[in-house]
Formats: C-alpha cells, sequence, structure tokens
C-alpha cells in the first residue's frame, strides 16, 4: 500500500456506565488530543448520515464517536497511541482502508492489544 493513502480510524466510546454527556466528553477530549499530535491529518465528530433530508443542528453528530484519517506511513504509530491512551476504556476501533475494513468491539488492555495488534498486521497485508 502506497504510504500517502489515506487510513480512516472511528472510535466509538462504549462504556455503558457513563451517560451520552460523558461518552461527548470523551470523544472530544480525544479529538483534542489527537489534533496535537503532527501526523494525523483530521480529527473529528462522525456525523450521523442517517438523518432525515433538511435536518438541523447538533443531532447531526454521532454520540462518543470520533473519526481520525492518517496517512498509510503513520497508522501504525496512530494505533500505539490509541493503545497506550485507552487501553482501559471500553470502546468500538473501525479501521478503514481504501478497499478493506476491520471493526473490534474491546473492553479492556488485552482486548485492545489483541485488536491493535491484528489491525497492524491488517494494514501490513494491505
Amino acid at each position: 500500500m502506497n504510504g500517502q493513502q489515506p487510513v480512516k480510524l472511528t472510535i466509538s466510546f462504549i462504556d455503558p456506565q457513563l451517560d451520552d454527556d460523558n461518552r461527548d466528553e470523551q470523544a472530544q477530549l480525544f479529538i483534542n488530543e489527537l489534533c496535537q499530535l503532527g501526523y494525523v491529518d483530521t480529527a473529528n465528530r462522525k456525523q450521523n448520515s442517517k438523518l432525515p433530508e433538511g435536518s438541523k443542528g447538533v443531532g447531526g453528530m454521532l454520540v462518543g464517536v470520533l473519526t481520525a484519517e492518517v496517512k498509510f506511513t503513520y497508522a501504525k504509530k496512530l494505533l500505539s497511541f490509541i493503545g497506550n491512551r485507552l487501553s482501559s476504556r471500553p470502546i468500538e476501533l473501525e479501521v478503514e482502508t481504501q478497499k478493506r475494513r476491520l471493526k473490534f468491539s474491546v473492553s479492556d488492555h488485552q482486548d485492545l492489544e489483541k485488536a491493535i495488534r491484528l489491525t497492524q498486521e491488517f494494514l501490513e497485508q494491505g
């Protein structure tokens, strides 16, 4: 895979003990951290693509969900960062390249380590 091709990651904070506001707060704080990294191209809240046509307002965002995009060259580095920062939080992680998609739901440090390892292998396979 070309090192300049984009890799899109979607992270959903899914801790059932947190309410929507807390999940949104976690997502926004993590977006702020990602934006400070020099290698992340974009990091934003995820839009709800299933809203009725003509809808407006804050309801256009999914609760506790963010997307980040990096060049393929930096994907492993971002995965390592995610592993370090989110190892104790239940999340869903989706990784998408131009041709393939992989999705995990993890609830603890061991699950996240395994998901990141499998995602790195997935990226190496192109």
